[in-house]
């Protein structure tokens, strides 16, 4: 999370990678990500993220999460 909000958006699509190759259901991985990829130009991909993350609140019962994300997907769209 704190990669991305200092800019460094390609590092920190690497450091979310990583960490979803450890953890797949880190829901804030996905998002971040996401939200990285978003800044980059990516949307697709970043949709893609988003809705991975957005099914991952869901099984966790993350409710503010998962509004976060929702809120994400609308901007995309």
């Amino acid at each position: 999370m704190l990669i991305y909000r200092s800019g460094q958006y390609r590092s920190a699509i690497n450091d979310y990678d990583a960490a979803i190759r450890l953890e797949p259901d880190y829901v804030q991985a996905y998002y971040y990500r996401g939200m990285a990829k978003d800044k980059l130009g990516l949307s697709v991909t970043a949709k893609q993220d988003f809705q991975t993350a957005s099914k991952l609140a869901s099984r966790q019962v993350n409710e503010r999460l998962k509004t976060q994300i929702e809120s994400a997907i609308r901007e995309l769209d």
